[in-house]
Order: structure tokens, then sequence, then C-alpha cells
């Protein structure tokens, strides 16, 4: 398969998939929104954030259970009886991810701490938000681009403890062998994503409830989109759950 039509697919996941997952856990997406939308204003409280990375990984679960499950929504949802799921999928998530998402948060926090922390940067009356912001994309980005693409050949680990079918990373890894220009071109759909990101987060600075609004768009649609490549991703390494004989030269 070419990299544009993999690329497709994962955007037609995503079309198709929405209807699905809200169907499967509308309670899991209002409170996922509600609480994306409370944390987002500067001055939020700090607890108010604890919940969001439970609830994201829950959502990743549903998602993963709704796209590549039977095609029935019931019963595919997250409840209390899997609290221990998504806890273990939220640190396996965390591991994964932690090269890619790392440089990311560390550029965030060098823009921060640029106009918040004086003397932890030094900046001139000349240099603007702007100025800092593509400074630090050149060297966040790149190491970001890396740890994403190594998460991305190891991701099918996800949906598999999704779907009760665990993966250890070294078969996730000669899986996805062969994969090597489809997951470039999600990995570059996911890094605009993470790009529009750290746009809308300048974007506030100069106008809050504008820079407010495209960052909970922004941050839920790239909580979709990765749910939606990595679900993609094993499916056509690894297969769904209502066919083990989908594979990548299908």
């Amino acid at each position: 398969m070419r990299t544009s039509a993999f690329v497709g697919r994962v955007l037609c996941g995503l079309r198709i998939g929405l209807p699905d997952l809200w169907r499967a856990a509308p309670v899991l997406c209002l409170g996922y929104l509600a609480l994306d939308i409370a944390t987002t204003p500067e001055d939020a409280p700090v607890w108010l954030f604890l919940p969001l990375p439970g609830l994201m990984a829950a959502l990743a679960i549903t998602w993963h259970r709704v796209r590549l499950g039977t095609g029935s929504t019931g019963g595919q949802g997250i409840g209390l009886r899997d609290a221990g799921l998504v806890l273990r999928y939220l640190a396996r998530l965390l591991l994964l991810t932690s090269g890619w998402w790392g440089p990311l948060m560390a550029g965030l926090a060098l823009l921060l701490a640029a106009f918040t922390e004086p003397g932890v940067l030094t900046l001139g009356p000349e240099v603007t938000f702007l100025d800092v912001f593509i400074r630090v994309a050149l060297v966040c980005l790149p190491l970001s681009v890396a740890g994403g693409w190594l998460f991305l050949r190891v991701s099918p680990v996800l949906p598999g403890l999704a779907l009760g079918r665990p993966l250890s990373v070294a078969e996730a890894w000669r899986a996805t062998r062969g994969m090597g220009r489809p997951l470039t071109g999600v990995l570059l759909l996911l890094v605009l994503s993470g790009v529009a990101l750290m746009a809308a987060f300048a974007v506030q600075e100069a106008y809050v409830v504008l820079g407010s609004g495209l960052i909970v768009l922004a941050s839920t649609t790239g909580t979709l989109l990765s749910a939606s490549a990595v679900s993609e991703i094993h499916r056509a390494a690894i297969g769904d759950q209502a066919s083990d004989h989908e594979g990548w030269g299908d």
C-alpha cells in the first residue's frame, strides 16, 4: 500500500470512527471534552489536570475497540471495572511515547519559561514570542520526529492491550517491518498535529479566548488522530478482532 493511501485510511478511520465512538461512550467523550476545556485557561487549578491522562487513555482504548472490534459498539465502552486496564495502558503509552512527547513538552516549558520566569532565557526587547517559538521548534521537532517514528514501530502494543491480545515490544517491532514509508507519512501527519498545538499556545499569548479554543480543538483532534493512526497500524500489521488474517500485504 502506498504512503498516501495509508494516510488516507487513517483519516478515513478518524471520520468513520467518531460516530461509533460517540455511541459507545458518550459520557466519556463529554467528560474528556469538558475537562480539556476546563484545563485550558492559564489559571486553571493544577488538580484539574490529574484525571486528563486517564481520560485520554480511556478514550484511546474505546477507539481501538470500536475500530478493531467486530463492528458492534455495544459493551465496548470503558467502565470502573476497566480501571486497571486504563492504568496499564497509560503506563505503557507514557513509556513508549516518551521519546515523542518529551522534546515537545520541553519546548513548551521553554516557551513558557521565556516569558514567565525572568532570567531563564535572556530575551532582548526586540525578541518576540514568535522568535523564541521558531528557535525552540528547530531544536525540539527533529528530536520529537525521531522518537515518534520509533513509537509508531512499536505502537501495535497499545491496541493489543485494549483488545486483550497483548503483544511484546519485540513482536510489534517485527510486525511493522517493511512499513517504513507509510509510518513516515503517518508521522508527518502527527507532527503537523503537534505543531498545530504549539501554535495554539502561541496564539493564546496574544488572544486568550481564541487561543484557548484552538488549544482544545488541537489537543482533542490530536488525541483522536493518534488513536486512529495506531489502530490502523495495528490493523495492517497484526489484523483486527474480526479477522486475524488481514496483514500488511493484503
